[in-house]
């Protein structure tokens, strides 16, 4: 899933790390809801929220880092806070 991510056109993710980390974001969400949470995307998007959260990666990153040349071009770890599943950004925000 993530090689096929990275491969996704478009100027929506920019980047290595902004791919990965929505794809790790999107993962997580899917893994810790029931089947019933997840029937449609708006029911998804709707038992998640934070995935419709814009400004979620700055909880984990710098603005200069998630801006980086660096992260256009490979995956960097977050500077601010190490990765958590959906449920620990809720509390987070």
């Amino acid at each position: 899933m993530i090689t096929t991510t990275l491969d996704l056109p478009g100027s929506y993710l920019p980047g290595v790390t902004h791919k990965i980390f929505w794809t790790r974001q999107v993962i997580a969400a899917v893994s810790e809801t029931k089947p019933e949470e997840r029937a449609s995307l708006v029911q998804f998007i709707n038992n998640v929220p934070c995935l419709a959260y814009e400004r979620l990666p700055m909880i984990f990153y710098s603005l200069e880092l998630w801006e980086s040349l660096e992260a256009m071009e490979l995956f960097v770890p977050s500077d601010l806070m190490p990765f958590q599943n959906y449920r620990d950004n809720e509390e987070a925000k």
